[in-house]
């Protein structure tokens, strides 16, 4: 590429990780090389990311059930792990007492009955986060004996992942933002195998590349990264490591 002294390729692997929490990383690379304080482009070539991230997780667990009969409001907490429907109305309804969910077996959408009283399903995903889920897309107060949900509940997980670094993405083009929350994110990589899956994902064309061009040299020597998903959440692959392969520029 005109415009440059040389490139070369960087491997960074989350195994290498100085300090991190499972979804932090700190990442130091070869130090004596030069050529990496001297960094003005970044592209991403290739990466291999395991889809072990639960679709039940600390950011979507809580489940809160207002019901006449045992006021005040009861927020209940489901163990995170990977859930299927069937496994998730079971969890639900060992819980809370008295409740029945029920699937249609034609339009996939759950059916929520109380033995006794009224009750509330809250779509608001502050803090009733499990509603997405269980296709709770429209609050319904005061219903009496059974009530069917709006949406098609969701169990799908991870559809991206945004790889964000302070020091890769921060001053260059890529700022992604969610409710007036916004990160630096350097690459997105969409997520389309099952959960226990490695999602490779490669790039070979320069026009759909993932890239960073800074205004004047950066050193990439340490490099921050954080996994996201699409609301911006901190992704925990539980403990399994990841791989991404750079090109550099000088």
């Amino acid at each position: 590429m005109q415009g440059y002294r040389h490139s070369k390729f960087l491997r960074i692997n989350s195994a290498d990780r100085s300090a991190n929490s499972n979804s932090r990383y700190n990442i130091r690379l070869n130090t004596n090389d030069n050529d990496l304080s001297q960094v003005k482009r970044v592209e991403l070539k290739s990466a291999v990311i395991p889809n072990t991230y639960y679709n039940i997780n600390s950011f979507n667990n809580t489940f809160e059930f207002v019901n006449a009969t045992n006021s005040p409001t009861t927020t209940y907490t489901v163990p995170v792990g990977q859930y299927t429907i069937t496994t998730l109305i079971a969890e639900l309804e060992s819980q809370v007492t008295g409740l029945t969910i029920t699937q249609s077996a034609l339009t996939q959408k759950l059916t929520f009955t109380m033995a006794a009283g009224t009750y509330t399903l809250d779509s608001d995903v502050t803090v009733n986060t499990i509603a997405r889920a269980l296709g709770i897309l429209t609050t319904q107060s005061g219903v009496s004996g059974a009530t069917t949900v709006t949406g098609h509940p969701d169990l799908t997980g991870l559809t991206n992942i945004y790889i964000s670094s302070d020091k890769l993405a921060s001053g260059g083009n890529s700022m992604v933002g969610v409710d007036e929350s916004y990160k630096p994110v350097f690459c997105t990589i969409p997520i389309d195998v099952d959960y226990g899956i490695n999602q490779v994902h490669e790039e070979f064309s320069s026009d759909t590349m993932d890239y960073v061009q800074f205004s004047a040299h950066r050193s990439i020597a340490n490099v921050d990264i954080q996994l996201l998903d699409s609301d911006l959440n901190e992704v925990d692959l539980n403990g399994v490591d990841w791989e991404v392969i750079l090109r550099v520029y000088m």
